[in-house]
């Protein structure tokens, strides 16, 4: 955005030095009102404005990278999130992998209460024999 006249524009130099050389690009960010938070909207977009950039092998800028997105955010529309984001990075020419997305809300998983049934207990009888 410096040829358009703003003084200081820090993301040519990050698509520089941390996108461009990189074979794998992970997104990271929050949920905000159930949707994607301004500042990932944003990354894509700056992201978007790379895509028609020619790389030294004659191939579109993100040809044979993949890409994925971690959402801080669960029930209130990680998978929603995820969604979008990991469709705008395949939009824009990455490839994703197999779950490509991961969300949490970044609190410890509940503990799940124990059985307190002993198992296999000889004095019980089994399950009855199917005869065919």
């Amino acid at each position: 955005m410096r040829e358009h006249g703003y003084a200081e524009d820090e993301f040519p130099d990050i698509y520089g030095s941390l996108v461009e050389p990189a074979d794998i690009l992970m997104l990271a960010g929050p949920i905000w009102l159930g949707d994607q938070s301004s500042q990932t909207r944003t990354i894509i977009e700056r992201l978007y404005a790379y895509s028609s950039e020619i790389n030294d092998r004659g191939q579109w800028a993100y040809y044979g990278k993949v890409g994925g997105m971690l959402t801080a955010g669960n029930e209130d529309g990680g998978t929603h999130v995820s969604a979008q984001v990991l469709y705008a990075l395949q939009h824009i020419g990455l490839t994703s992998g197999h779950r490509p997305t991961a969300t949490g809300s970044g609190k410890p998983a509940r503990a799940r209460p124990t059985s307190t049934r002993k198992a296999a207990d000889s004095t019980r009888p089994g399950p009855p024999a199917t005869r065919h």
